[in-house]
């Protein structure tokens, strides 16, 4: 927050990319909300996230209970460094470290909803909030995120919710496949606030 005052910034669009984007937003938001500082927000815009933090949610892609799980964790360090193409021995390395830090971590803080938990039911903005997704993310299921909106929607129907589904695109690769679809989005929503 230091910095935001020191550049005297009024006025926050959050965009974010994946689970680590709203890692972020979320942080953001309870320092904010603790200083009763809400009304800095003015959008929101998640980007191939937020997604199921558990084993059995990510496995059968429905009927979510949105139950965290400690052993979630390093599964899905070892994929998203796969997915990045991350050296085999280095993964191995990294997931090892998780798994050594973990039971300390995750017994400390298991009382903080994970991303998708948080946005799907203790988020309670009022600022617009748009979602970018596809059907093709493997690691975000389309199903999870359109749920997420759904309870959105139901927990203040007067927030504007707007989706955007792209045709083909993988994980965080919207921009990439369809980048003038992508940035006219952008642009319409952040002229729309």
């Amino acid at each position: 927050m230091e910095k935001v005052d020191e550049a005297a910034v009024e006025n926050v669009v959050v965009h974010s990319f994946s689970n680590n984007g709203i890692i972020m937003y979320e942080h953001l938001y309870y320092k904010l909300q603790q200083e009763n500082r809400f009304n800095m927000f003015k959008g929101l815009i998640l980007d191939s996230g937020p997604g199921p933090m558990g084993c059995r949610d990510n496995f059968y892609k429905k009927n979510y209970t949105d139950k965290q799980s400690s052993i979630f964790l390093p599964i899905a360090l070892f994929s998203v460094n796969a997915a990045n193409r991350v050296p085999l021995a280095q993964n191995i390395r990294q997931v090892t470290e998780t798994i050594r830090v973990l039971p300390g971590n995750y017994n400390k803080n298991k009382h903080i909803p994970w991303t998708g938990a948080f946005l799907t039911h203790h988020e309670k903005g009022t600022w617009p909030l748009m979602l970018l997704y596809s059907k093709e993310d493997d690691l975000m299921p389309y199903t999870y995120l359109e749920r997420m909106m759904e309870h959105q929607s139901n927990r203040n129907a007067d927030r504007r919710l707007i989706s955007k589904r792209f045709e083909g695109s993988g994980h965080v690769a919207h921009y990439k496949m369809h980048p003038k679809e992508y940035k006219s989005s952008i642009q319409n929503f952040l002229k729309s606030l």
